[in-house]
């Protein structure tokens, strides 16, 4: 039992467990959710049931489905026509910080921003909601849907000097274990 324990150990406790992050679309999409509560609130007041239509021009019809469920789940009603209001979706966008390392020789990260904005028709009617969050450098091409260009964007490079610190200090590091190694060999 004793020998099964300290392996166990080791496994359990060695592996590092990190959850996906979400796609730059499902991030869109949960943020249609925001702008469809706040439209709901802020828009629509009193007993009457709204009744709204959507124009997502472009690549942003993919978000139609996402933006209907969730107006329809914060009582806005949504029809084709003769409706009160229309709902517009002017900007989908996310960039991409600077990397950086969260630990001395560990991964490179990136923070990313999503915007999305729109209006009602009018300037008293403007939405705008903005959301940040970090990701490995190396996840953000699984991340984007090449399918649709809103989801993309420029994707920083590593910094050359960081990596190259990073091989030098392994590189270093070996050298001096080698050097050591025969040195106290030969004594």
């Amino acid at each position: 039992m004793k020998k099964l324990f300290l392996p166990f150990i080791f496994i359990v406790f060695g592996l590092q467990v990190s959850g996906q992050s979400p796609s730059n679309l499902q991030v869109f999409e949960s943020m249609t959710g925001d702008a469809s509560r706040f439209i709901a609130q802020n828009f629509f007041q009193g007993d009457r049931i709204p009744s709204v239509s959507l124009f997502l021009p472009g690549d942003y019809k993919v978000l139609n489905s996402a933006f209907k469920r969730n107006l329809t789940d914060n009582g806005v009603t949504v029809l084709d026509e003769n409706t009160a209001a229309t709902i517009t979706l002017k900007v989908a966008a996310v960039t991409y910080s600077s990397p950086f390392t969260q630990n001395f020789l560990g991964d490179y990260y990136t923070g990313r921003t999503f915007v999305i904005s729109g209006d009602m028709g009018t300037s008293e009617t403007k939405f705008r909601f903005e959301t940040t969050d970090t990701v490995k450098l190396s996840d953000v091409d699984f991340l984007e849907n090449k399918g649709l260009p809103f989801t993309m964007s420029q994707i920083p490079g590593e910094p050359f000097w960081g990596s190259l610190t990073s091989v030098a200090i392994a590189a270093g590091a070996t050298l001096l274990a080698v050097i050591l190694f025969f040195t106290v060999r030969t004594n």
